[in-house]
């Protein structure tokens, strides 16, 4: 919905800085402003509109009584059923926007409002009488946020580029280079860019700008709460169909043109059906690769003929995708850990002249259990181990190549993810890791989601996250969760939709880009690879041992991933012209 920023500043007063509005006006291209609360703090907002369209839900918003501010990036699905609940405590709204909806659920309810909302979001309020900065994010983490604090100067924003700028000696973060090539994701706290940092989801922080120094408190307000469910496969799937059509109905709501991204797998295709039963979606999107057999555009294709409904195609070429590679990685904030990125990013590119919201399939695959490779956790003995060590997500080859490239000085891959895991507390060792992937793994999908939806200023929404939705299917019985056919609950769901049985139960083929393919004609090996800031980084000789290997066609499944992470780390640094000393 939007782009969020702000700046706290103990030791003088905060001036404007323009640069943060432009490295945020692709999330929000319809208004900006700032506006300086007090002489130590100030908010920036880059606005979207999607809910409201007048002009009156602008932002930073300020509450009737200008005590508080708010700048919020996201959605509060259940807006409407808070107002009605406000108002009865005497509250009285001049917008029709969720947004004032937000700040005034908080001015009544303080930090528990957080519990209550549904919806997507990364807020900051500051409390002018109180001198208390309020930052937080939706449970989940589909929208991002992050922070940095030097001495008395701290900065805010919904992406690192609006911040990076006012750090004084922008470094590589070499402590997790080894994770992000192991798993091509840094999970927790950090990112690779250091003293920039992400705030957790579930989560609401302050700060108290009366103290004399600045200090980040936190209060997690979500916690998922393991209960037995014992309910039989009919009930289960009523349930579900229930909870997933009231979260698509609810993500519906906008004011302004709305779209779905249709891959034509069991996901994207539930969303398209139940919305197409609530609303008459204009406009379906899907991404495929030409002449490559592994994508789902029959599959789609037959989902649009089905409902009747306008199916714009996608083919994502060579070309295109190498030529906007650091397009994305400068929207991303990161180095590309998926190449499918890149389709994302040409959807939403392809979709901007038509909508502002896109729903999509994300997140159904952690919660239903739905990827080959947990079938293979089932299996192992010593379940705790395999995940800790990684082994569930890498082929023995992948991690006899990713070793060459080890440097112990670039951190223990596996400590970020084995604090979290260690961190959560539920019994159900299924539950726990499905929870443990739900703030790993999906958070990359997630950042992936939003980031290449919002450099085209689209709103990404995920209807399988919606909260109650999640909290039912996490704890859903675990014979069910063991079905030889995964997803057999969502399977059901679409069976009951009219839906041929070699459509629903064919074997799941993934967003595959046919990135190795196109590695075949490549010529560029040692420019790509040999570069100041590689070699910096690795040794000469285990980038020759990769070059030669690539050239001799050997190992490709395995090279091209560890290839591909390499010149993303390399065009990373310098998009971002970062210290690798």
């Amino acid at each position: 919905m939007c782009g969020i920023a702000g700046e706290i500043n103990l030791s003088t007063n905060v001036v404007k800085r323009n640069f943060l509005l432009k490295k945020l006006s692709h999330r929000g291209p319809h208004h900006e402003a700032f506006i300086k609360i007090d002489n130590n703090i100030c908010f920036y907002h880059t606005r979207l509109k999607i809910i409201d369209l007048s002009d009156k839900s602008n932002q930073p918003m300020i509450s009737y009584d200008k005590r508080y501010t708010i700048s919020y990036n996201g959605e509060l699905y259940n807006y409407v059923e808070l107002r009605k609940k406000l108002e009865k405590f005497g509250f009285f709204f001049k917008t029709n926007g969720d947004t004032e909806v937000f700040l005034n659920g908080f001015i009544k309810f303080g930090k528990n409002f957080f519990k209550i909302a549904n919806g997507i979001f990364a807020v900051a309020i500051f409390d002018k009488k109180e001198k208390i900065l309020y930052l937080a994010r939706d449970f989940i983490g589909v929208k991002p946020l992050y922070y940095s604090l030097h001495k008395n100067n701290f900065f805010f924003a919904s992406e690192i580029k609006a911040i990076i700028n006012n750090i004084s000696h922008k470094k590589i973060n070499k402590s997790v280079i080894n994770e992000f090539l192991f798993y091509k994701y840094v999970s927790g706290k950090d990112t690779l860019v250091k003293n920039v940092y992400k705030l957790d989801p579930g989560k609401a922080y302050s700060i108290d700008l009366k103290e004399k120094k600045i200090k980040l408190k936190s209060f997690t307000y979500y916690q998922f709460k393991e209960s037995a469910n014992k309910q039989n496969i009919q009930e289960t799937t009523l349930n579900i169909k229930a909870l997933l059509t009231k979260s698509v109905n609810l993500q519906l709501q906008s004011d302004a043109n709305l779209g779905i991204q249709l891959s034509g797998g069991v996901d994207s295709t539930l969303v398209t059906e139940i919305a197409s039963r609530i609303k008459k979606i204009k406009f379906l999107y899907f991404s495929g690769f030409g002449d490559y057999k592994k994508d789902e555009y029959k599959y789609a294709n037959f989902v649009s003929k089905k409902l009747d409904l306008k199916f714009k195609k996608n083919i994502l070429e060579k070309n295109f995708f190498f030529k906007n590679l650091n397009k994305a990685i400068y929207h991303l904030d990161e180095p590309l850990n998926h190449p499918h990125s890149l389709a994302i990013y040409q959807i939403s590119k392809n979709a901007k002249k038509n909508v502002s919201v896109m729903l999509a399939g994300e997140g159904a695959d952690e919660i239903f259990f739905g990827y080959e490779r947990y079938l293979q956790i089932l299996k192992e003995k010593n379940k705790i181990n395999f995940i800790k060590n990684g082994a569930f997500l890498r082929t023995k080859k992948d991690i006899e190549i990713y070793s060459i490239f080890k440097n112990e000085e670039f951190g223990d891959p596996h400590v970020n993810r084995n604090k979290i895991y260690g961190n959560i507390n539920i019994e159900n060792e299924l539950i726990k890791f499905q929870i443990f992937e739900t703030k790993t793994h999906l958070q990359s999908l997630l950042l992936r989601s939003d980031k290449m939806m919002m450099a085209n200023s689209i709103e990404a929404r995920v209807p399988f996250l919606d909260i109650n939705l999640f909290n039912y299917a996490l704890n859903i019985n675990d014979k069910i969760k063991k079905n030889e056919e995964q997803k057999i609950i969502l399977k059901k769901i679409l069976s009951q939709f009219n839906y041929p049985k070699n459509f629903i139960s064919r074997k799941k083929i993934g967003y595959t880009i046919p990135f190795n393919k196109w590695l075949e004609t490549n010529k560029n090996y040692e420019k790509d690879l040999k570069t100041e800031a590689l070699l910096t980084l690795f040794k000469n000789d285990d980038v020759n041992f990769l070059i030669e290997d690539l050239k001799n066609k050997n190992n490709m499944y395995s090279n091209a991933k560890i290839y591909w992470l390499l010149i993303n780390i390399n065009k990373f640094i310098n998009i971002f012209d970062l210290n690798i000393e």
